[in-house]
């Protein structure tokens, strides 16, 4: 009986650590938000989203994500951002539940170019449904009907470096766990790293935008996680995305924006290695929504009266 509840407790442990870690999205452009917090406010809107990932379909309690945010941009000026964001990480036995707040400030380094930073903070709660094990010894009562809690506070920072056509960001999450360790969960935690570049080629004519970036995850005592991703958009309406992960994994997304407001997204993850005869890939949907308009700045504004000059001097010539 001691063998198998000590298995079982490694096992709980291994998850814990392993659920309250940053996951991994194919779509990392559609949450941005997510890896880092001085996204907050840069688009200059406020925009709510909502994903869910299901992890290897077909592994019995398979890891499966939900997260829900809200952030944007107060005023609209693209100057302070804000944020709210809610995660539930299910892993086998072991729900995470993180609830964190954000504000980020955008500083204006020349015309083009934009730096932004931000800082997150919040709850995080760590439960083990004990009364789910399945024991050998049927009368061991030490998981009966108990549920294992534990809670910690969290603390990240990001700084992101922008312009409409580059960027080039880092975070660094759970920054504090050392200094917080009267918190049972921190006691746990590793800090978690994140790097992520990419670049814009507009092809007007084409009304085709091709998007290639990358992103590289570090966890202490984890390997290295590097993913590459091609995004290609036509029209500003509807997008296709294929990315390749060095955990020999591959990836395609597909994605639509409605209205220029409302964009949808899915994603299918599939595994080149031996594991993929043991489950059938992973799922992602993403769905955000701009809940605000965007403030036009001055070029906007007279780049819409020259063309609204234009349309009426042409249809001057036309009725002559």
């Amino acid at each position: 009986m001691r063998k198998y509840t000590l298995i079982i407790l490694f096992t709980i442990g291994c998850l814990s650590v392993f659920g309250q870690q940053q996951g991994l999205y194919t779509n990392y452009f559609l949450n941005d938000y997510y890896f880092n917090p001085a996204i907050a406010g840069s688009k200059g809107v406020s925009i709510a989203s909502f994903s869910y990932k299901n992890q290897w379909v077909g592994f019995e309690g398979a890891p499966k994500t939900i997260m829900g945010n809200v952030s944007g941009s107060i005023k609209n000026e693209g100057k302070m951002g804000y944020g709210v964001t809610i995660i539930s990480d299910n892993i086998g036995l072991t729900n995470n539940l993180s609830i964190l707040l954000t504000y980020a400030h955008h500083i204006k380094i020349n015309e083009k170019l934009k730096l932004g930073l931000g800082v997150q903070t919040g709850y995080l709660q760590n439960r083990v449904k004990l009364y789910d094990t399945k024991l050998a010894d049927l009368d061991d009562d030490v998981f009966s009907g108990n549920v294992l809690t534990e809670n910690g506070i969290d603390f990240n920072w990001g700084f992101n470096l922008y312009s409409e056509k580059y960027y080039f960001m880092g975070a660094v999450n759970h920054l504090f766990i050392d200094k917080l360790s009267i918190a049972s969960y921190n006691q746990r935690l590793e800090k978690n790293y994140n790097v992520i570049g990419g670049y814009k080629f507009n092809f007007e004519k084409q009304k085709i935008e091709i998007e290639p970036s990358i992103m590289v995850q570090y966890v202490k005592g984890s390997p290295t996680n590097v993913t590459t991703l091609l995004k290609t958009t036509y029209n500003k309406t509807y997008w296709l995305g294929i990315s390749y992960n060095n955990s020999e994994k591959i990836g395609i997304g597909l994605g639509y924006l409605m209205n220029e407001r409302l964009s949808l997204g899915y994603a299918y993850d599939l595994s080149l290695s031996g594991l993929n005869s043991y489950h059938s890939g992973s799922h992602e949907i993403s769905i955000s929504y701009i809940i605000t308009h965007k403030k036009p700045s001055f070029e906007e504004e007279d780049e819409k009266l020259n063309n609204s000059i234009m349309d009426e001097m042409k249809k001057k010539l036309k009725q002559k």
